[in-house]
């Protein structure tokens, strides 16, 4: 053998005595899920309130509009107050809305009730109730029956992804879910979410609802199911399976009431 060659042989086995003795990393073993682990869902992709928001000048005519109809916050004094509850007292006699939000979207409805074309159902959004569970109610004033269902918040009310909403907002891009009174607009076709229906804020907390763009639609990021449903970017997004049937109750100028029991009623 040549010394070029003995010398090449003396190199790789060299690196074949370096490889032996070098352990390969050990696998990652990932830890088991506990029993109380909540699977979670993938955020939506779209910025709804980006790329779904109006013009400028759009926005600016539809809050002219509002502020033109004059809709007030509902001072009744206690027999009064008494008396539109026991009205409608027919609404939700199996007490699946939190009785706080139900008696203050009820008490809006009334002090306002011309001003909502369509009369025959009022929402109720608890944004104090987990993604897990339904929270998107939908009372018809006729018959009193309730519909509940899923949805999402905001990424921006729900940093960690645990399926709670702990802040609320008004202000462009921040991804927050916005606390207050609302009426439904019309149902469009989006580009980006398919049909959907706009939402006009009536009170000072949510005022830049139409602004941003957002609206009730449907997500493949919410599911029917007891799960941590994927975020928003402050869309009340529901099933897909569902989210058809909602809109068109809900077109056409009915009152949309997001709140948060947890903290009215101090839990």
């Amino acid at each position: 053998m040549s010394p070029k060659s003995r010398t090449r042989a003396s190199f790789l086995l060299a690196l074949c005595t370096i490889a032996s003795c070098v352990s390969p990393p050990p696998p990652v073993i990932m830890p088991a899920a506990g029993p109380d682990a909540v699977e979670r869902l993938a955020d939506e992709l779209a910025l709804e309130d980006e790329q779904e928001a109006p013009s400028p000048e759009a926005a600016f005519e539809a809050a002219q509009v509002i502020a033109a109809e004059g809709f007030v916050d509902p001072h009744f004094d206690g027999p009064t107050t008494a008396s539109i509850l026991a009205e409608f007292s027919h609404i939700d006699p199996g007490g699946i809305v939190p009785k706080v939000l139900r008696d203050r979207a009820i008490l809006y409805f009334k002090a306002n009730r011309s001003k909502f074309a369509n009369g025959t159902y009022i929402t109720v959004i608890d944004y104090g109730r987990r993604s897990t569970d339904p929270r998107f109610f939908i009372m018809n004033t006729s018959s009193g029956a309730v519909m509940a269902y899923r949805s999402a918040h905001g990424s921006g009310s729900d940093l960690d992804h645990d399926g709670w909403a702990d802040s609320f907002g008004n202000v462009p891009k921040s991804k927050k879910s916005s606390l207050g009174f609302m009426r439904t607009g019309v149902i469009y076709q989006s580009n980006l979410v398919g049909t959907a229906l706009k939402l006009h804020g009536l009170s000072t907390t949510n005022s830049n609802v139409f602004p941003r763009g957002i609206v009730v639609h449907g997500s493949k990021h919410v599911k029917d199911e007891s799960i941590v449903q994927g975020r928003s970017q402050g869309c009340p997004s529901v099933p897909t399976h569902q989210y058809l049937s909602i809109v068109q109750t809900l077109a056409g100028g009915s009152l949309v009431y997001a709140g948060n029991s947890r903290e009215l009623l101090g839990s």
